[in-house]
């Protein structure tokens, strides 16, 4: 049976939280993979609730935002999670989580603004694109779920790193669904060095940056319009205060043979802005 875990809501911009949540699930039961996930909103913890992803929900994904909340100051607002399963199992609802909205900071409006003329130069505004940004397919390396069959509880890691049910993570299926986000690649990370005539490579290193959503971290992977995969090996962040306005990323270029270059792409969300 599923189960959930702790829910966050943390601020983003003014005027939107980002809602993440854990889940679990007996592997002998089902799979996290065959819910999908509903965010719900009320001003109050009885409801009516009202929900506030697609339609169809959101799948192998645990993280929304929510960008409707306004500028009305001082409200209450109240979260929940409703796992919907596809193999016809009850609805899964999780606990209310709460949040007050209060008027944001002089600091914090500062570190919109940033972030705002940030995505400009990575994204575009309207039909004029940015000039400092690449498209990329994010994916969040999982961190929680199903376990896969080659994790050893005795020893408490994976006892396959190229296992292609959970690509070396240790939770099967490996990574969520790609987040399409805007990069700024570093010149020696589109360059790599040819040892020929052994037809052997050097995956480059080097650094990215982006704005501070989604957060990123080590594991995580990124994926160019040419199939190129580089994996978070660290990161710094610019801060305005304690808020993150930039990541700063070092990536590294995985090799050709590595079993992360077996995680399917979605195409159609790279082509849908080139």
């Amino acid at each position: 049976m599923l189960v959930f875990g702790e829910i966050k809501v943390t601020g983003y911009t003014p005027g939107s939280y980002v809602l993440s949540w854990v889940v679990a699930a007996d592997p002998s039961i089902d799979d996290i993979s065959d819910y999908s996930y509903h965010v719900e909103r009320s001003l109050s913890p009885e409801g009516p609730f009202d929900r506030i992803t697609p339609v169809d929900g959101l799948s192998n994904i645990f993280l929304f935002e929510d960008t409707s909340i306004g500028s009305r100051k001082w409200i209450r607002w109240f979260y929940r999670i409703v796992a919907i399963s596809n193999k016809g199992r009850p609805d899964i609802t999780s606990s209310v989580v709460e949040v007050e909205f209060t008027a944001p900071t002089q600091i914090e409006l500062f570190a919109a603004e940033i972030r705002r003329n940030q995505n400009i130069l990575l994204r575009g505004a309207g039909i004029t694109p940015g000039t400092l940004g690449v498209p990329c397919l994010f994916y969040i390396r999982k961190k929680f779920g199903t376990r896969c069959p080659c994790w050893s509880e005795v020893q408490q890691q994976v006892t396959d790193d190229a296992h292609p049910v959970c690509y070396g993570t240790g939770y099967t299926g490996g990574f969520m669904d790609p987040i399409l986000v805007f990069v700024n690649m570093g010149r020696g990370l589109v360059e790599q060095t040819d040892l020929d005539p052994l037809m052997e490579s050097e995956p480059s290193e080097g650094r990215a940056w982006t704005t501070n959503y989604p957060e990123m971290t080590y594991g995580d992977l990124l994926v160019t319009k040419d199939g190129v995969r580089f994996e978070i090996v660290r990161k710094a962040r610019t801060i305005l205060r304690d808020i993150t306005s930039r990541q700063i990323l070092t990536l590294s270029e995985l090799p050709q043979k590595d079993i992360r270059y077996q995680i399917p792409l979605d195409i159609e969300l790279l082509e849908s802005v080139t």
